[in-house]
């Protein structure tokens, strides 16, 4: 007899059991429980559907990427305030931060970098009529950036790959780096004396880490599981939230979190998840001749980081 699938909430538990085993062993247990659950095809691929009902939406209101919203907006507020702004978003996604910036009295240019011409529309969607959306089509290492007052690149620069242009070529990509990425940044604020914001997470999963390394997969279960997902265990223990969202939560444990493990056995060229702890990330900001103006963690499992940089 086939034994039964298993629930959505018997996943849940599975994991919440496996973070509970000591940190040697969660690696292989992962691996185990992933390989005990029946093929099925994730809803949807990360960053790519952002509107009513998605896993996206379910993301951003997870009780960790609101506290790294509600900091952005913090301090995106008082530069949206000054007529006549120009801010760029690097990864628009849903627009969910621009919703806490803006309350229909600003009047200025957001920018929207995005890969996904839905991301842009999203956002345009967000904000208020007197906000003027401009949308930038491509990757964030392949478009040119405008002069601005802000520029903020939240949970996207890690999907660049490698310190720079040099460490890319010896690993046999090529374009430019997180480097060059953030140098392009300060010239962007230059000439308006802007602040930049940089939101990534503290975990250290770029180019120096092969496929296949116990390091590495470690490092990933750390962020994706360990911590973020203890984190989406946390909100599903409350019982006041719909069981509309808990049944999305739920499916980013499984497809989002535990499945991302798989990542770490994935060529280089097709990891998507290039991340730096927090000393890499500063001393690459330094290097990038930009000046660190204030350093922040943002979250309860000390993940999110934010970097408030100048020219």
């Amino acid at each position: 007899m086939v034994a039964p699938s298993p629930s959505p909430q018997q996943i849940v538990d599975r994991i919440a059991a496996l973070l509970a085993l000591p940190r040697a062993d969660q690696v292989g247990a992962a691996r185990a429980l992933i390989a005990s659950l029946p093929s099925a095809e994730r809803p949807e691929a990360w960053n790519s559907t952002f509107g009513p009902g998605s896993l996206f939406e379910a993301w951003t209101e997870t009780a960790i990427a609101r506290s790294v919203h509600r900091a952005l907006a913090s301090e995106l507020a008082p530069i949206a305030a000054r007529p006549g702004f120009r801010i760029v978003d690097i990864g628009g996604g849903n627009g969910s931060v621009w919703r806490s910036v803006f309350d229909g009295s600003q009047r200025g240019e957001l920018v929207v970098v995005d890969l996904l011409a839905e991301a842009i529309e999203s956002v345009r969607a967000a904000v208020p009529a007197g906000v003027e959306v401009r949308g930038i089509v491509g990757a964030v290492q392949d478009v040119e950036l405008p002069a601005c007052d802000a520029l903020v690149c939240s949970m996207t620069l890690h999907h660049v790959a490698g310190r720079d242009a040099e460490q890319r070529r010896a690993h046999g990509l090529e374009g430019p780096g997180k480097l060059e990425v953030l140098r392009a940044f300060g010239a962007a604020l230059e000439p308006r004396e802007g602040l930049g914001f940089l939101v990534e997470a503290d975990v250290d999963c770029d180019l120096d880490l092969p496929p296949g390394s116990p390091e590495l997969a470690d490092n990933i279960l750390d962020s994706y599981l360990r911590r973020c997902g203890r984190a989406i265990l946390e909100d599903l223990a409350d019982p006041a939230q719909p069981e509309s969202m808990r049944a999305r939560w739920r499916g980013l444990l499984r497809y989002w979190f535990l499945e991302q493990l798989a990542v770490a056995e994935l060529p280089v060229a097709e990891r998507d998840v290039y991340e730096l702890t927090v000393p890499r990330w500063k001393a690459l900001v330094s290097d990038a001749g930009l000046t660190l103006d204030a350093h922040r963690c943002l979250d309860d499992h000390a993940l999110f980081q934010l970097y408030r940089f100048r020219p």
